[in-house]
């Protein structure tokens, strides 16, 4: 079965006329429109309209979701196409209320976001000029209607979002702007399907022995089918296992497999992430084929353990392995969301797994992300926490929202239920958690509560049973929904709540699905929103680019408690990141030194929708900021760490490998101002496969000049490799007094790649570079007195001469008198 996509000669046009601009009140208006695409792109590609992340054009573009929209286009119908027959009209994603007409007919209308709409069309259609019409509502007049009618709900910002089964960020968030989208957001096409066809496929492993798999796949058949057969083959890399099934008078066909010597699908970090390909066809009584489905599976069980010897756990098992969790969280990475594509996904998925992640959650006031981004997941070996897409808000019960909601479920899950990336489905973002905090009533009292506990789980029982499903995050018990004593946790006493991220020391959570630390974007991503009379820390348009209430205020409370205060722009956005990393690296190692008691920790957030201020790891251009290498490295496989305990001082080695670790440490401590080194140790080290070992424990009262001193621990393998290093400051960073470095960057002559040698004559601290038009790698590292570091640089537009001129930044350089 063929799809043809009708994506040409699409226009668009106001159907009303609030606050419209002049060029858009004439009557034969006709804005060429893409598709798949938005009235904003649209609007912005058409030159009608600024950019809207530039400055505050937020707020003068809010006439446009104000309105109506019509979009339109004609067609012919593909000469393989006939009217004998049914014709299917297909709209993967409508954004969000719309009225769908084909040749002056209504055929259908959309109220959800997520779900896919399809119509049979055989007795609108012509051969020729056939006009396809889809007219939008304002979803926000909409959503107020309906909160008008039914009642307001106790909601986190936009309450009349609720009523609407659209992306709740649309209506703008903590990290993001207000642009409720309108627009045909996903393919459309027509298709003539055969006499019978392929409607789902699902995939579940039953049993995992050492030496086979028992795997079924369960195929559903829409249309009519007596003398046919079902192929079923799945490829192992050196042949095909293959299964036919003749007898098709059953609707719902479930073929069992037996795999010999299974490869298995393993996380990032514990393994290959193993994919067999999956082929299944349908052929008629002549063995032609009629319809087929394809797609990558994988060979994995995955449990979540709740209670483990009468006490509550929060774990994972894969493979019936436990894993502990270094995970990230997933927004939408643009609030236009046509303009996400294939790279975008694969740049920033794979900077996750080089940042040794294992796991990504996606956030429940987003979207359902494309099957391309869990194809990614699959093959990166990167778990998906995937939430439902409801945050931070009770929910409507009323018949007809809860039946919308019914087959937005059934169709998620059975569009992703064969990825192996999935691990667990989730009900959604703190709606339980904000209902205790704000009304102090039973969670079973909230709006919605039947939604996340009773409803969803029922499907998932129908349609996943495999997988675990987990009602709302955080949860561990009605009674408080974010405790520490079971289930799992958002930390948010840190930062929002203005605790320092030292405070993390008395953590004692399970499981922790969100935690972070804000900073600015990257400079050069600041350059594509602000003006530069703007690019200074208190100005308006830099504040109005970080959504949250005192967001600015916080950064410069938690950076005046740690680093030296500066207001330059580039030396702000140089410490405020630092202090970032800082952060997420005193939370990641806390957590894994509790390891299992804690099971794992997911960083809010890994990406941006626009240039903002923002929890993010990597900006909106897809740039790591300075805390990204941190987190990359207090997730390294194979750490080494100073613990403060009262007056002692551990120096511990982690290693979450297969293999054992075999090699030196090497423990140096500095000087306050002299920057001379005091003390000096080597000691030769041997720790176990998934273990962690004490090396040294130091008594501070018997370290020199304990006011002010540096440690710096470096863990280097049998041929004097460095493996990992850390450091330890006895004081916050701004009380000290450290020599300059004289770095000194020179220019290697390679043909083949960019890079430079970096030398220092002192302890240089936390190293960083920049330049418009580059990026470079590593940064954020630690240089020792006479040591030699390759600096790595890559064009982020197409340069072909190095850069004249970078940046060199040291936290030293804000600590020397």
């Amino acid at each position: 079965m063929k799809n043809y996509y009708l994506h040409a000669n699409w226009k668009l046009k106001p159907l009303t006329h609030f606050e419209l601009p002049k060029n858009l009140r004439r009557a034969n208006v006709a804005i060429p429109a893409e598709i798949p695409g938005t009235v904003h792109t649209d609007l912005f590609n058409a030159k009608i309209i600024p950019d809207p992340f530039w400055a505050d054009n937020e707020l003068k573009l809010k006439w446009i979701y104000q309105n109506e929209w019509l979009y339109w286009t004609k067609f012919d119908l593909p000469d393989e196409i006939t009217l004998d027959a049914p014709v299917y009209l297909i709209f993967e994603g409508l954004d969000t209320i719309s009225e769908i007409y084909l040749n002056g007919n209504i055929i259908g209308r959309s109220e959800n976001m997520f779900r896919s709409y399809r119509f049979q069309v055989k007795k609108y259609l012509k051969t020729k000029n056939n006009i396809l019409m889809v007219s939008f509502e304002s979803p926000t007049i909409y959503g107020q209607k309906l909160e008008k009618e039914r009642g307001k709900l106790p909601v986190a910002l936009n309450s009349e979002r609720v009523y609407l089964r659209k992306a709740q960020y649309s209506f703008g968030w903590d990290w993001g702007p207000s642009f409720p989208t309108m627009g045909i957001w996903r393919p459309v096409y027509i298709c003539q399907p055969t006499a019978a066809q392929i409607k789902n496929v699902r995939f579940w492993v039953e049993k995992l022995q050492r030496r086979k798999a028992e795997v079924y796949i369960h195929t559903k058949i829409e249309g009519n089918l007596n003398d046919g057969e079902l192929e079923v083959r799945l490829w192992d890399g050196k042949e095909y296992l293959q299964s036919t099934v003749t007898q098709l008078q059953k609707k719902k066909l479930i073929v069992k497999m037996e795999v010999p010597e299974p490869h298995l699908w393993w996380p990032n970090g514990e393994g290959h992430p193993y994919l067999y390909p999956l082929r299944v066809v349908l052929k008629d009584h002549q063995k032609r084929e009629l319809d087929s489905w394809e797609g990558k599976v994988g060979i994995r069980i995955i449990k979540l353990i709740l209670n483990e010897k009468n006490k509550s756990v929060f774990k994972f098992y894969v493979n019936g392995r436990y894993v502990f969790i270094k995970g990230v969280n997933w927004i939408p990475s643009d609030s236009f969301l046509p303009r996400v594509n294939d790279t975008t996904y694969r740049s920033l998925l794979t900077l996750a797994r080089d940042a040794h992640v294992n796991m990504i959650r996606v956030w429940g006031g987003g979207i359902y992300e494309d099957q391309r981004f869990y194809q990614i997941c699959d093959e990166l070996g990167l778990m998906v926490w995937q939430d439902f897409m409801f945050a931070c808000g009770a929910y409507p019960e009323n018949r007809s929202f809860i039946e919308n909601v019914q087959g937005e479920v059934k169709q998620v899950v059975q569009k992703l239920q064969h990825h192996p990336c999935i691990a667990l489905w989730c009900g959604n973002n703190e709606n339980e958690w904000i209902w205790h905090q704000k009304n102090q009533q039973s969670i079973r009292e909230m709006p919605g509560y039947k939604l996340f506990h009773k409803i969803i789980p029922q499907i998932i029982r129908e349609t996943d049973p495999w997988r675990p499903y987990w009602p709302t995050t955080p949860f561990g018990n009605e009674a408080d929904p974010n405790s520490e004593k079971s289930g799992n946790r958002h930390q948010w006493e840190i930062w929002s709540n203005w605790k320092d991220y030292r405070e993390v020391k008395n953590d004692r959570s399970l499981f922790v699905t969100e935690f972070g630390f804000q900073a600015p974007a990257n400079q050069s991503t600041w350059q594509q929103c602000l003006p530069e009379d703007s690019r200074h820390p208190q100005s308006y348009l830099f504040e109005f680019h970080n959504k949250q209430v005192e967001g600015n205020e916080r950064l410069i409370r938690f950076l005046a408690a740690q680093l030296p205060l500066q207001s330059a722009w580039d030396d702000f956005i140089y410490l405020t990141q630092l202090n970032q990393g800082f952060a997420l690296k005193t939370c990641i190692e806390h957590w894994r030194m509790r390891n299992p008691k804690t099971a794992g920790s997911i960083v809010w957030q890994l990406n941006d929708c626009w240039p903002v201020t923002s929890w993010s790891l990597i900006d909106y251009q897809r740039i790591p900021k300075l805390s990204y290498y941190f987190v990359k490295q207090a997730n390294a496989p194979v750490l080494v760490m100073f613990h403060q305990e009262n007056s002692e001082l551990d120096v511990i080695i982690k290693n979450d490998t297969t293999s054992s670790v075999t090699g030196r440490l090497h423990l140096l401590f500095f000087e306050n101002e002299s920057g001379d080194v005091w003390q000096e140790k080597n000691i030769s080290i041997r720790v176990s496969e998934r273990s962690h070992k004490f090396i040294e424990k130091i008594f501070r009262q018997q370290l020199k000049n304990s006011q002010g001193w540096i440690g710096v621990i470096s863990l280097y393998d049998q041929e004097n490799n460095l493996i990992h290093r850390n450091c330890y400051s006895s004081w916050p960073w701004k009380y000290h007094r450290l020599p300059n470095p004289e770095l000194r960057l020179l220019k290697n002559k390679t043909a083949d790649q960019l890079s430079w040698t970096l030398t220092a004559s002192q302890l240089a601290l936390f190293i960083d570079f920049y330049s418009p038009d580059f990026l470079f790698y590593p940064r954020g590292f630690i240089l020792l007195p006479g040591e030699v570091q390759t600096i790595y640089g890559s064009p982020l537009k197409n340069r072909k001469r190095p850069p004249q001129q970078i940046q060199k930044f040291c936290l030293n350089h804000y600590l020397s008198r």
